[in-house]
């Protein structure tokens, strides 16, 4: 983060995706910085509407104005914000009118109606980064050669914590000798995707992680090939899946939330309850690589580990006649072979 920009990182999974808690976060921000001497924290009804926001940035203006200097705003992943907590369309209540010497910077995945949305009075500009190929690709070369510590990096004080073990993993492959052909390689199965290069990197440098017995080829080919792999590996093409795990997804996109083992036995239980908390607890355990845990009022929940692998399960739960066959509820579970009568798993 830079020091000198207000930021905001929207994060659907992590709960930080309100238009309260980003009003929150940057009126104090705002406050403190250009020392506006309000009392924080305000009313929700003040955070809720756009309200303090407004009036603190027509407060800091004169104050940009008088020492010619900007502010700059970064709202990073608009997409993932909880529109269905809103009472207004305008994503988390954003001013239209901005006062003078303030900008925003707004990063969304392709949302059109969140673009019709974020029009302002002053004059916008919109870029689809995905259409400049050629930059993509030279920031997608850069990153991996930040990641390896190699090129103008090589004399990095601070090597990136994944260099030692994807380097580990590169002297393993046979005939991968040739730094240039990984990162090529590496850049043409990304297509472009950040988030397929950090997964698939994270996991190379990983000494068990989901790659260390495959070669470069055998990689996966975009962030869908990769999430298609884990869904392999969370035992979901197999014939004799469990129905629990088949139940706990569809929890998850019901509540777009971490859930404890408890609540994910509940929902089970409503069409299956011959089911123990034993047997949700050994999904929990087969699913350890893709849950993430975190502590909510003192009890341990889990989370998918990132929102986007969220919605490409929803994609495969919808998709009748992909990995499911057309076979949804009572008659997926008996066609997996299951029958409700304590059946071990």
């Amino acid at each position: 983060r830079n020091p000198e920009c207000s930021s905001n990182f929207n994060d659907r999974n992590e709960g930080h995706n309100t238009a309260s808690g980003f009003n929150a976060e940057i009126c104090k921000e705002i406050n403190r910085r250009f020392d506006l001497g309000r009392e924080m924290p305000v009313a929700d009804r003040d955070l809720d509407s756009g309200t303090l926001l407004r009036t603190l940035l027509e407060e800091a203006s004169p104050q940009l104005e008088s020492s010619n200097q900007k502010l700059l705003i970064v709202v990073d992943a608009l997409d993932e914000v909880d529109m269905a907590a809103q009472r207004s369309p305008r994503p988390l209540y954003l001013p239209r009118a901005l006062p003078k010497n303030i900008f925003f910077i707004i990063t969304t995945r392709r949302v059109t109606e969140k673009y019709e949305a974020l029009r302002f009075e002053q004059p916008s500009q919109f870029y689809d980064l995905y259409e400049d190929k050629q930059k993509c690709e030279d920031d997608t070369v850069s990153y991996i050669w930040l990641v390896l510590g190699e090129g103008k990096y090589s004399k990095s004080n601070t090597p990136h914590r994944w260099s030692r073990g994807i380097h580990a993993w590169i002297d393993k492959q046979v005939n991968l000798s040739d730094i240039d052909y990984f990162i090529n390689t590496m850049k043409e199965k990304s297509d472009r995707n950040f988030m397929y290069l950090s997964l698939v990197l994270e996991e190379l440098a990983n000494p068990n992680g989901m790659f260390q017995n495959s070669d470069l080829r055998g990689l996966p080919h975009r962030l869908k090939g990769y999430y298609a792999e884990h869904w392999e590996n969370m035992g979901m093409n197999d014939i004799n899946r469990s129905p629990i795990k088949v139940d706990i997804i569809q929890l998850y996109r019901n509540v777009l939330r971490s859930a404890s083992p408890s609540e994910m036995l509940e929902y089970v239980q409503k069409r299956h309850p011959r089911i123990t908390q034993s047997d949700v607890n050994l999904v929990i355990r087969q699913w350890g690589q893709f849950l993430r845990p975190e502590i909510i009022g003192g009890q341990k929940c889990y989370r998918f580990y990132h929102a986007s692998y969220l919605d490409f399960l929803n994609e495969a739960l919808d998709n009748k006649e992909d990995v499911f066959s057309g076979l949804i509820g009572d008659s997926l579970f008996e066609a997996a072979g299951y029958v409700d009568k304590g059946d071990d798993f």
